[in-house]
């Protein structure tokens, strides 16, 4: 069209840029972009909307937030933002977990005079209280609740609840949700599906597999809310983490009798547990069982080759090394009181953390995400070990995720962590953070 010259008008860019961006060659969008900024067309904002959302959506949100001001804020351009382009930036940037610049965003756009601007109603509002409790961030999240009761007016609804008791459950305060349920039978808040959903997840999470049978009989006896899948991958779960895999085979064997189909969260719960448990050869069993059934779709085989890497070397490495973590596990609970520290397959987990029997960083790695909330990677130790050897293997990004992971699971970073972290900061590009760090080390007297 632009070879046979064809005019190019604000219309035809943006249903260029569009199909550019369903077909997910958003880079050929702003080839475009770039053409109409040399051809002088005037593009309205719904284009540049198409573009922030891409970018958002593969989690690029810093770049849009780059163009974001280059566009609106800067006054570069003669078109102002509207309620989907505060939508995708702020949805973006809980997204990253940049709840701060997504308050103030909204505040500057609450502020700013026009009639484009959006109201600073409940659902941006729990939008923002999501992101911080799904941080941990209660304080700040609370603080945005009060706000959002006295100052604007709002009403909070099930689901500013849900979040909070989210977050609460997450902690293990549970006289902190139970005060939330009180306050939501106060308001005459009907306690709905998602909520019994977060409340058993938990308790299913922290081994509290009774209790989360007590909260089922009272949705389905109290409030006439059936049985879901959800529930029963909940249990699945939790029967998995406390090593009783019968049990769990048991909950998987009910579903054919309630009449619910397993989905994929299922079959994914179960093997998992067979693999978190060092049942490798019931976990190939029942992968069998899978296949047998036809069940091994993309989903499924992700998950496999998640747990166990597609390539050979790769799984029969981290398969050695769950087998002989297995047989440690065994050894100590024959030799060892009940409640004792399980010294021998700490140290020989850590000893594959750090390469031993010829584990390359990637099979450390996978190995640490096979144990996932395993009682295995609550020691800050497991966590330097693996900051130190992928700033070694030069995977900065790798090591900045894992010192966000143990924050975010309340682990207590070390004098080692903070220098460990310090020289990964201490790269092109990052020397904001290394200050940022430094000046928290001063606080807590490491320096």
């Amino acid at each position: 069209m632009c070879a046979f010259g064809a005019p190019v008008s604000d219309y035809t860019a943006n249903l260029v840029i569009k199909s550019y961006h369903y077909m997910d060659h958003i880079e050929q969008g702003f080839a475009v972009l770039g053409y109409c900024f040399k051809r002088g067309v005037v593009l309205q904002v719904r284009t540049y909307n198409s573009l922030l959302e891409w970018l958002c959506l593969k989690g690029k949100t810093h770049e849009a937030e780059r163009l974001f001001k280059i566009i609106f804020t800067k006054n570069q351009l003669s078109c102002e933002p509207n309620i989907v382009t505060y939508h995708n930036m702020i949805q973006g940037l809980c997204r990253i977990g940049n709840n701060f610049t997504a308050v103030g965003l909204l505040r500057l756009m609450d502020a700013r005079p026009g009639t484009c601007k959006p109201n600073f109603d409940a659902y941006y509002t729990n939008t923002l209280i999501c992101s911080f409790c799904k941080d941990k961030m209660i304080d700040d999240a609370s603080m945005l609740f009060k706000e959002m009761v006295s100052n604007k007016n709002i009403t909070p609804d099930v689901n500013t609840y849900n979040s909070f008791i989210y977050a609460f459950s997450k902690l293990g305060r549970w006289d902190e949700v139970t005060r939330m349920l009180k306050q939501m039978k106060d308001q005459n808040i009907v306690l709905g599906r998602m909520t019994f959903h977060i409340i058993v997840d938990a308790l299913c999470k922290q081994g509290m597999v009774k209790e989360a049978t007590d909260a089922i009989d009272i949705m389905v006896d109290n409030c006439n809310i059936y049985l879901d899948i959800v529930i029963f991958n909940s249990l699945i779960d939790g029967y998995a983490l406390l090593g009783d895999m019968t049990e769990a085979h048991n909950i998987f064997d009910l579903l054919s009798h309630r009449g619910v189909r397993p989905n994929i969260d299922t079959y994914n719960k179960l093997l998992f547990g067979y693999y978190n448990n060092f049942m490798v050869d019931d976990a190939r069993y029942f992968h069998d069982y899978m296949v047998a059934k036809q069940l091994e779709n993309n989903k499924v085989r992700y998950f496999h080759y998640y747990m166990v890497d597609v390539h050979l070397e790769i799984t029969n490495k981290v398969t050695h090394c769950i087998c002989i973590l297995g047989h440690y596990l065994n050894k100590t609970r024959q030799h060892s009181p009940a409640g004792c520290k399980l010294t021998e397959l700490e140290e020989k987990y850590r000893d594959f953390l750090k390469g031993d029997d010829g584990c390359t960083f990637n099979d450390s790695f996978t190995l640490f995400q096979f144990m996932d909330d395993n009682k295995l990677n609550s020691h800050i130790d497991v966590y330097n070990i693996l900051i130190d050897r992928a700033i070694k293997c030069l995977d900065f990004d790798t090591a900045r995720h894992l010192f966000h992971d143990l924050i975010v699971k309340g682990l207590k970073p070390d004098v080692k962590t903070y220098k460990l972290m310090n020289s990964c900061f201490c790269q092109p590009g990052l020397l904001k953070d290394a200050k940022q760090l430094l000046r928290k080390m001063e606080k807590m007297l490491i320096l």
